[in-house]
């Protein structure tokens, strides 16, 4: 997919698949991992708000505090 660089659109598709590879390391049993995946979701996000692709910006950001929680967690 060819987005612009900078873009919303950019920035939520890279948001999107580092966190399924966040829950996939999580997943893995690489809580490492997945901390470092979310800080970087986290980072995508910063200055995002609203729906972008249809995906809700503060519903992305709560699976991905939920998925740091549970690395946290060792779950």
């Amino acid at each position: 997919m060819a987005l612009p660089n900078p873009s919303p659109e950019r920035d939520m598709t890279q948001a999107l698949i580092q966190l399924a590879n966040a829950r996939l390391k999580l997943k893995m049993g690489k809580p490492r991992a997945t901390l470092r995946l979310c800080v970087m979701v986290q980072g995508l996000l910063d200055d995002q708000q609203g729906a972008i692709l249809g995906v809700d910006v503060d519903w992305l950001r709560s699976q991905c505090i939920v998925t740091d929680l549970e690395a946290r967690q060792g779950r």
